[in-house]
Protein backbone atom coordinates (compact mmCIF):
# COMPACT_ATOMS: atom_id res chain seq x y z
CA UNK A 1 0.00 0.00 0.00
CA UNK A 2 2.88 2.50 0.57
CA UNK A 3 4.71 2.04 -2.78
CA UNK A 4 1.46 2.45 -4.74
CA UNK A 5 0.74 6.09 -2.82
CA UNK A 6 4.77 6.58 -3.35
CA UNK A 7 4.48 5.89 -6.64
CA UNK A 8 0.73 7.92 -6.77
CA UNK A 9 2.75 10.93 -5.39
CA UNK A 10 5.11 10.60 -8.27
CA UNK A 11 2.66 10.88 -11.03
CA UNK A 12 0.95 14.05 -9.64
CA UNK A 13 4.34 15.49 -8.99
CA UNK A 14 4.95 15.23 -12.60
CA UNK A 15 2.31 16.78 -14.03
CA UNK A 16 0.99 12.90 -15.53
CA UNK A 17 -2.06 12.58 -13.09
CA UNK A 18 -3.72 16.08 -14.53
CA UNK A 19 -3.52 15.51 -18.47
CA UNK A 20 -0.23 17.50 -18.81
CA UNK A 21 2.38 15.06 -20.03
CA UNK A 22 6.11 16.45 -19.58
CA UNK A 23 6.88 17.06 -22.60
CA UNK A 24 4.36 18.83 -24.31
CA UNK A 25 3.51 22.56 -25.61
CA UNK A 26 1.35 24.49 -23.08
CA UNK A 27 -1.00 26.93 -24.16
CA UNK A 28 -3.55 29.30 -22.46
CA UNK A 29 -6.65 31.00 -23.32
CA UNK A 30 -6.87 34.84 -21.68
CA UNK A 31 -9.01 34.30 -18.79
CA UNK A 32 -11.29 37.47 -19.33
CA UNK A 33 -11.06 39.35 -22.69
CA UNK A 34 -12.55 43.36 -22.43
CA UNK A 35 -15.76 43.86 -25.22
CA UNK A 36 -18.10 46.42 -26.42
CA UNK A 37 -21.46 45.99 -27.66
CA UNK A 38 -24.15 47.17 -29.19
CA UNK A 39 -27.73 46.60 -30.13
CA UNK A 40 -29.00 46.63 -33.96
CA UNK A 41 -32.06 47.30 -32.54
CA UNK A 42 -34.10 47.69 -29.06
CA UNK A 43 -37.48 45.38 -29.51
CA UNK A 44 -40.45 47.22 -28.74
CA UNK A 45 -41.03 48.67 -24.70
CA UNK A 46 -37.87 47.19 -23.91
CA UNK A 47 -35.13 49.46 -22.80
CA UNK A 48 -31.22 48.70 -23.69
CA UNK A 49 -28.59 48.64 -20.72
CA UNK A 50 -25.31 47.12 -20.07
CA UNK A 51 -24.47 44.07 -17.86
CA UNK A 52 -22.00 44.72 -15.64
CA UNK A 53 -20.97 40.42 -16.28
CA UNK A 54 -17.51 39.97 -17.16
CA UNK A 55 -16.40 38.08 -20.17
CA UNK A 56 -14.77 35.01 -18.50
CA UNK A 57 -13.12 31.78 -20.25
CA UNK A 58 -16.37 29.29 -20.80
CA UNK A 59 -14.49 26.80 -22.87
CA UNK A 60 -11.92 25.73 -25.44
CA UNK A 61 -12.47 23.90 -28.90
CA UNK A 62 -10.43 22.52 -31.53
CA UNK A 63 -11.01 22.70 -34.53
CA UNK A 64 -9.69 20.99 -38.09
CA UNK A 65 -9.15 24.59 -39.74
CA UNK A 66 -10.36 27.76 -39.26
CA UNK A 67 -13.02 28.67 -36.88
CA UNK A 68 -15.11 30.11 -39.29
CA UNK A 69 -15.45 26.47 -41.33
CA UNK A 70 -17.00 25.18 -38.39
CA UNK A 71 -15.41 22.06 -38.25
CA UNK A 72 -15.50 21.46 -34.68
CA UNK A 73 -13.83 18.33 -33.45
CA UNK A 74 -15.05 16.12 -30.60
CA UNK A 75 -12.54 14.27 -27.85
CA UNK A 76 -11.05 11.23 -28.28
CA UNK A 77 -12.25 10.56 -25.09
CA UNK A 78 -15.78 11.93 -24.20
CA UNK A 79 -18.08 9.94 -21.88
CA UNK A 80 -15.03 9.29 -20.03
CA UNK A 81 -14.52 10.10 -16.14
CA UNK A 82 -11.13 11.61 -16.99
CA UNK A 83 -10.35 15.27 -15.89
CA UNK A 84 -9.27 16.22 -19.63
CA UNK A 85 -10.25 15.83 -22.97
CA UNK A 86 -8.21 14.24 -25.33
CA UNK A 87 -8.01 15.28 -28.79
CA UNK A 88 -6.13 12.82 -32.03
CA UNK A 89 -4.99 14.65 -34.53
CA UNK A 90 -3.74 13.44 -37.76
CA UNK A 91 -0.13 14.87 -38.73
CA UNK A 92 -0.59 14.54 -42.16
CA UNK A 93 -3.76 16.43 -41.88
CA UNK A 94 -3.37 19.00 -45.06
CA UNK A 95 -5.29 21.69 -42.74
CA UNK A 96 -4.08 23.36 -39.92
CA UNK A 97 -5.61 22.49 -36.48
CA UNK A 98 -6.65 26.03 -34.65
CA UNK A 99 -7.69 25.98 -31.16
CA UNK A 100 -10.72 29.01 -30.04
CA UNK A 101 -11.22 30.24 -26.77
CA UNK A 102 -14.89 30.87 -26.31
CA UNK A 103 -16.21 33.49 -23.32
CA UNK A 104 -19.25 33.96 -21.32
CA UNK A 105 -21.69 36.94 -22.05
CA UNK A 106 -20.32 37.64 -25.50
CA UNK A 107 -20.29 36.15 -28.77
CA UNK A 108 -16.66 36.33 -29.19
CA UNK A 109 -14.00 34.62 -29.54
CA UNK A 110 -10.13 34.45 -29.53
CA UNK A 111 -8.25 31.39 -32.20
CA UNK A 112 -5.46 30.79 -33.61
CA UNK A 113 -3.42 28.37 -35.22
CA UNK A 114 -1.64 24.98 -33.55
CA UNK A 115 1.61 24.01 -35.06
CA UNK A 116 1.70 21.69 -37.63
CA UNK A 117 2.74 18.04 -36.99
CA UNK A 118 1.33 17.58 -33.56
CA UNK A 119 -0.09 14.22 -32.71
CA UNK A 120 -2.63 15.41 -29.87
CA UNK A 121 -3.57 18.03 -27.53
CA UNK A 122 -5.52 17.56 -23.71
CA UNK A 123 -7.59 20.32 -22.58
CA UNK A 124 -7.97 20.22 -18.75
CA UNK A 125 -11.20 21.32 -16.97
CA UNK A 126 -9.34 24.52 -16.21
CA UNK A 127 -8.98 25.03 -19.83
CA UNK A 128 -5.21 24.75 -20.11
CA UNK A 129 -4.18 23.21 -23.43
CA UNK A 130 -1.48 20.72 -23.88
CA UNK A 131 0.26 19.43 -27.24
CA UNK A 132 2.35 17.16 -28.55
Amino acid sequence: MRIVLCILSLVLAAGLGNGSPGNASEWECPQQIETEQTLESVPGSWAAGKSQYPSTLKIVYIYDGPPEQLAVLAASNKGSNDNFYLYTLDKENPRQYWIACVYRNTHLMLSKPLPKGLKSCKVTHDNKIYCE
